[in-house]
């Protein structure tokens, strides 16, 4: 709305309130619509990630929750002005900031606030300028305004109790997530849990953050129980769905701020239980459910026995299921979030930078508790270390082959700026988690298992999106070892199994070859199979590459491999090219 118009704070809240309303009402809806499907049907939209409730709840995020404070906004800061004895003059910041607000008050607001804050609490004006830049707003931006803001704040310290007031008048209009406003307009509703709620917002930064996850945990248990149950009345619906979701950002504030804290290994276990728990919340996705019950009955029960071949074995594959998990998240967000992003960039080019629009899906996937999760799991992992660590690497992003020439590098940051103009296999010491996978890199690995980025990292996500082969050395090993002496020469790397790679030397003709096939390649384009079908359903024993795909065929490779308690499914499969031979019938 700030684009050349003069939009009042109350026409601007009434939108949003309007919007919301909608937004509740929808999420209420499709969730209903869904269990109807279910029961009528026997369709489950839960079975996939991002259901369409989880879709419409992820728009609340994105703006305010609306109501009767707009006008507040104008009225308040010229208070404040008043009050104070500050002119209304337009030679001083806070009278150019309350043209600006008078004008079209926006979520930039809430950061000029924090920074002006910053700066009368400290009386450093380098606190000011820190502030706006965290929360993204440029010297260029405040000159961008329709009311430019072109001059610094003058030190007024007795202003510190009117701006934090009038700090949570802007984060009622313009914030979804700002605990104190949402928590607090929900307890009304939750009668004995009201109590529960205080005691959050009165330890909301208290050092045992542990203990503040239990508590949100319960509170959004409670939450989510009645959510559902509540019928037509959008109102409180709006209520719970914003507490909620100010709550979810908390918790992922709460997880982050122990990140780099040691806390043991049962209270990592303990964490990734509340994390799973607060993602079926979040999430209507069955997987999650299911992650959350095998959790529990085998992660929190066997990681003290795991000398015992048997638990480690169940401890080890539930670990990797949520590794799995987070993995179908970050593709499944990319596919339906990034191209969306890209076209809306297009149309929006001069007022969205290029970095922002490239980082839009991860910035998604790192503001949710998937992000936390990865982090603590690869916490517990570091912690566990060779007890749980028995294979020879520990696959990031997993890709059946790759080559290149080899080459030795200290860090991935050292090659951001590198040009490669052929494929290039990188061996490194360390990898950030924030960096690039620089073009023609087809597989980087890293010499050091306890300096890997977790699976949501940058560095992960681009790597899953450029079909690099990311990976970490669990320890030293004759293929990595063969690999470190073929420094300068060609080399190809095959994955071996999910758990160790084969390392072999290739041409630099066979490289070169292969780059010039990916020119050429074409992921669109179906190739026909050649010769008649002899069958239209072939069973499992005939499976082959050439006549089935790689999920029928990696399910016949474990077959005799795995312990007899554990059952495959008798399986069959229509073979490549029937669908074609059927069209080409008379």
């Amino acid at each position: 709305w700030q684009r050349r118009y003069n939009t009042k704070p109350k026409d601007l809240t009434h939108a949003q309130d309007v919007l919301t309303s909608r937004l509740c009402e929808y999420v209420i809806k499709s969730k209903e619509a869904y269990e109807k499907a279910w029961a009528k049907e026997g369709y489950n939209e839960s079975i996939r990630f991002l259901t369409t409730t989880d879709l419409f709840r992820l728009n609340l995020t994105c703006v305010g929750k609306g109501g009767t404070n707009g006008q507040l906004v104008r009225d308040e800061i010229l208070n404040i002005l008043h009050r104070n004895k500050i002119g209304e003059s337009a030679h001083h910041f806070y009278e150019q900031w309350h043209q600006k607000l008078h004008n079209n008050t926006t979520p930039d607001d809430i950061v000029i606030c924090e920074a002006l804050l910053a700066y009368l609490r400290s009386n450093d004006m380098s606190q000011y300028w820190s502030t706006l830049h965290k929360g993204g707003v440029t010297k260029e931006r405040l000159l961008s305004f329709e009311r430019k803001i072109v001059v610094e704040p003058f030190y007024a310290p007795h202003l510190i109790g009117d701006m934090e007031n009038f700090l949570g008048i802007l984060k009622s209009v313009h914030s979804a997530t700002d605990l104190n406003v949402m928590v607090g307009s929900v307890k009304k509703h939750l009668g004995v849990k009201a109590g529960l709620a205080d005691e959050i917002l009165h330890n909301k930064n208290h050092w045992d953050k542990l203990q503040q996850i239990f508590r949100v945990t319960d509170l959004r248990a409670h939450l989510a129980y009645h959510l559902f149950k509540l019928g037509g009345n959008v109102w409180v619906v709006k209520d719970y769905l914003f507490a909620d979701l100010s709550l979810e950002s908390y918790l992922r504030m709460c997880v982050e701020a122990i990140i780099h804290v040691d806390i043991g290994v049962d209270n990592y276990v303990k964490e990734i239980t509340l994390l799973l728990k607060n993602l079926a919340f979040t999430y209507h996705w069955q997987e999650l459910s299911i992650l959350l019950q095998e959790w529990e009955a085998v992660g929190c029960t066997t990681y003290n026995s795991l000398h015992d071949p048997f638990a480690l074995h169940k401890f080890k594959a539930v670990l990797s299921r949520i590794k799995r998990c987070m993995g179908v998240v970050s593709d499944v967000m990319m596919q339906e979030f990034q191209p969306k992003a890209e076209r809306m960039g297009e149309e929006c080019a001069a007022q969205c930078s290029k970095e922002f629009v490239s980082l839009f899906s991860e910035e998604i996937i790192r503001g949710s508790l998937f992000f936390a999760l990865s982090m603590v799991t690869k916490k517990l992992e570091q912690k566990l270390g060779s007890v749980i660590q028995d294979s020879d690497y520990i696959f990031i992003s997993a890709q059946p082959l790759a080559m290149g020439e080899v080459k030795v590098i200290s860090h991935l940051r050292d090659v951001q700026q590198t040009v490669f103009t052929q494929k290039t296999i990188l061996v490194t010491k360390g990898v950030g988690g924030e960096e690039e996978i620089p073009d023609n890199v087809t597989c980087v690995i890293i010499d050091n298992a306890l300096d890997y980025p977790d699976i949501l990292a940058h560095v992960s996500v681009r790597a899953r999106n450029c079909k690099t082969l990311f990976l970490a050395a669990a320890k030293q090993t004759p293929s990595l070892n063969a690999l470190l002496q073929m420094k300068g020469k060609y080399a190809k790397v095959e994955m071996k199994g999910g758990i160790a790679i084969d390392v072999s030397s290739v041409s630099k003709e066979e490289v070169e070859a292969s780059q010039e096939e990916d020119k050429q390649f074409d992921p669109q384009e179906m190739k026909k199979v050649e010769g008649p079908i002899e069958k239209y359903l072939i069973p499992s024993s005939e499976f082959t590459r050439e006549k089935a795909g790689g999920k029928s065929n990696n399910l016949n490779l474990i077959r005799g491999k795995v312990l007899d308690w554990i059952k495959l499914p008798k399986s069959a499969a229509i073979p490549f090219g029937a669908f074609e031979d059927m069209l080409e019938l008379p």
